[in-house]
């Protein structure tokens, strides 16, 4: 028998939710940081030896177009529609979180999510270093939004009482 199930639908501004829930792994920000800051030395080690040898100027001009070209790649990426293949319908199981779309059925076992939290107007689930977010404005009414918020967090912490969200 599963618990309480929701239909989320997602729009634009809930992928700032998402990005801050992703955000919070430590490990991607680590490695993004380390990338920029050698990407930064590079790209000065690169202008000061073309100073020297005016040859490096065309490295700097590649540098320089291929961090362009990457920073354009990423805004189709976040332009993309990516957040679609998160609508359908989660439910509390037992065994975990069941997210299931016309693509696919996907089951996060408790044991695998790291952290249960909420904004003002979402509920986030993170596992392995990406999460879930829903939406408290998909509930038909506010008492099936706090049972599902207090079914996930019972599942996910049972040793923590579940608050319920008020609005």
């Amino acid at each position: 028998m599963n618990g309480p199930s929701v239909d989320v639908r997602l729009e634009p501004g809930d992928l700032r939710a998402l990005g801050a829930l992703q955000s919070g792994d430590r490990a991607t920000a680590s490695m993004h940081q380390i990338y920029w800051v050698l990407r930064a030395v590079l790209f000065v080690l690169l202008v000061l030896l073309s100073l020297v040898h005016p040859i490096v100027l065309t490295a700097v001009v590649v540098d320089v177009a291929l961090l362009v070209l990457e920073r354009q790649a990423r805004r189709r990426a976040h332009r993309s529609p990516a957040y679609e293949v998160l609508n359908g319908r989660y439910e509390v199981s037992p065994r975990g979180l069941i997210h299931a779309s016309p693509v696919g059925e996907t089951l996060i076992s408790w044991s695998a999510v790291d952290k249960v939290s909420q904004s003002a107007d979402h509920l986030l689930v993170r596992f392995s270093g990406t999460g879930w977010v829903v939406p408290f404005r998909c509930f038909p009414s506010t008492d099936e939004c706090d049972a599902f918020v207090a079914a996930v967090r019972s599942h996910s912490d049972p040793e923590r009482p579940a608050p319920l969200r008020r609005p």
